[in-house]
């Protein structure tokens, strides 16, 4: 006959179920936050429609398709964004944590603020032109909700650091569709293992962020994740 589990494991068991499903659904719908932000920035930079991009005509056609002093004027403007934006969120706020030192460190949390500003800076200036941050930013914000969650749920260091890799991993399968790829990505490269007390929070975590979207926006979701 086996052992009745503890009362305190299935307090911590279900605390851990809270925080991952928690995770799941704010990794999509903080990966669809970050689309249409950059999506209506688009817009605005370069003067063509949301719908255009919502129906797969690719960013370099809608860019080609402005003139050439505007192009100029936005990657002009992207610069000066990064350059002072990057300034602001290391001068006023608090130290950035990336996700693979969180996953490592006694304390997993990622500052909220700090953080998010980082996040919205990368979509922006990937929205005026920039190559980089695009895939960067979902997974910061996924990671940095896990941390949270874990800590308000008074989830042990150990366990918080499995949720904080959970949530990058959210994040990248939200915003890309990619369940499995989100799942491995969080195992393989954040964690390096692949034991069943990762395996099953990882899986279910970047399993419920793109059925979010799914479910409230059907096909339409996988588009805005590959405009993204």
């Amino acid at each position: 006959m086996l052992d009745p589990i503890p009362v305190q494991q299935k307090a911590l068991l279900a605390a851990l179920t809270v925080v991952i499903v928690l995770t799941g659904i704010g990794a999509r719908l903080g990966g669809m936050s970050l689309a249409m932000l950059l999506h209506f920035i688009q817009r605005i930079a370069f003067g063509y429609s949301v719908d255009a991009v919502i129906s797969q005509e690719s960013f370099l056609r809608g860019v080609s398709a402005s003139s050439p002093m505007r192009r100029v004027l936005m990657l002009a403007t992207c610069g000066l964004v990064a350059g002072v934006g990057g300034w602001a969120v290391y001068r006023f706020g608090r130290p950035l944590v990336s996700i693979k030192k969180a996953v490592r460190a006694d304390d997993p949390r990622m500052p909220v603020i700090a953080t998010a500003a980082h996040a919205l800076l990368q979509i922006i200036t990937v929205a005026l032109g920039s190559p980089l941050g695009r895939e960067v930013a979902p997974r910061e914000i996924g990671a940095t909700l896990a941390g949270w969650l874990s800590y308000r749920a008074g989830l042990p260091p150990e366990v918080s650091r499995i949720t904080v890799a959970c949530g990058a991993g959210a994040g990248l399968a939200a915003v890309y569709n990619v369940p499995l790829g989100g799942a491995l990505f969080f195992l393989e490269v954040l964690l390096g293992t692949f034991s069943l007390s990762a395996l099953i929070p990882a899986i279910t975590a970047s399993v419920i962020a793109p059925l979010v979207a799914w479910i409230g926006l059907g096909d339409r979701s996988r588009i805005w994740s590959r405009t993204l």
